[in-house]
């Protein structure tokens, strides 16, 4: 017998060589000038729009990466940068279940992560269904066919690229002394 995958869910990862200390210290000015910043997926942390120019080396890594993807997976492009924001978690903030709407390819790119700082989950689009009929007491053990969430390590340059409809949360920080830092952006025709 031969196990099939009819659909499968694609990510990129990948790391980004960049000198990320002035990128942080842009984004220390740009907080000091509006600590309020914007509140979206955040609960706690702070969240801000970045303009399009914010670090054009930074962008066309990025862009690259994005752009490979999309032809990888068949997807129409050049895609466009249509949106990209810094987010700073200090302790105990997070970002609950969101996706992002009108992006074919959403990501972000980790500039600072200190110990314990929180990851990203992936939740299956099947979603509560998935755990209805095959929750724990169903199985031997968790796969890429069963499971509801997928961790993936937060870390230093960092780079994850997924589907804008992929639903998907950060953890609450546990570190006390250090905040994270991470620019998130989308991307579409």
């Amino acid at each position: 017998m031969e196990t099939i995958d009819i659909f499968k869910i694609p990510m990129f990862s990948g790391k980004i060589n960049l000198n990320v200390k002035p990128l942080i210290n842009k984004i220390n000015l740009l907080k000091k000038q509006n600590p309020k910043g914007n509140i979206n997926s955040n609960v706690g942390g702070w969240q801000h729009s970045l303009p399009d120019n914010f670090d054009d080396q930074m962008i066309d890594q990025i862009s690259n990466n994005v752009n490979r993807f999309a032809k990888e997976l068949k997807l129409k492009n050049p895609l466009k940068l249509n949106h990209i924001w810094v987010n700073i978690n200090d302790y105990s903030d997070y970002n609950k279940p969101h996706v992002h709407p009108r992006s074919q390819l959403s990501g972000v790119f980790y500039l600072k992560v200190p110990k314990n700082s929180g990851n990203i989950v992936f939740i299956n689009p099947v979603g509560h269904l998935l755990n209805y009929d095959w929750g724990t007491v169903y199985l031997d053990e968790f796969n890429h066919y069963n499971s509801y969430t997928y961790t993936y390590n937060s870390e230093d340059l960092r780079l994850y690229i997924f589907p804008g409809w992929l639903s998907h949360f950060v953890e609450p920080s546990k570190n006390k002394k250090e905040e994270r830092i991470s620019i998130s952006f989308n991307y579409s025709l």
